[in-house]
C-alpha cells in the first residue's frame, strides 16, 4: 500500500538513554507513531558506536538537560 503524500516516511531512530524504563517507554511511544527504533544505547560512547554502525535517521538522547535531539548527519560530520 502506497503512503499518502502528506504522511512522512517512518524514521529509523537510535535511542540514547541510561534508564531502561524510560528507554522502553520512548521505544513504545515512537513505535506507536509508526517509527522504527533500530537500537538503544545506555551511554554516549555506545550511542556513537551504534550511530556509526546503524546510521539512524535520528539520534534521540537524554544525557543531561535539556534533552538533545540531533540528526545523525550532523553527528557524523563531527566525528
Amino acid at each position: 500500500m502506497a503512503r499518502k503524500e502528506n504522511i512522512p516516511e517512518p524514521l529509523r531512530i537510535l535511542i540514547a538513554e541510561n534508564d531502561t524504563v524510560i528507554a522502553m517507554d520512548l521505544r513504545e511511544a515512537l513505535e506507536s507513531l509508526g517509527h522504527r527504533v533500530i537500537g538503544e544505547a545506555p551511554t554516549g560512547v555506545e550511542a556513537l558506536r551504534l550511530a556509526r554502525e546503524l546510521k539512524p535517521d535520528l539520534l534521540l538522547g537524554f544525557h543531561g538537560k535539556p534533552p538533545v535531539v540531533r540528526s545523525t548527519h550532523t553527528l557524523v560530520c563531527r566525528l
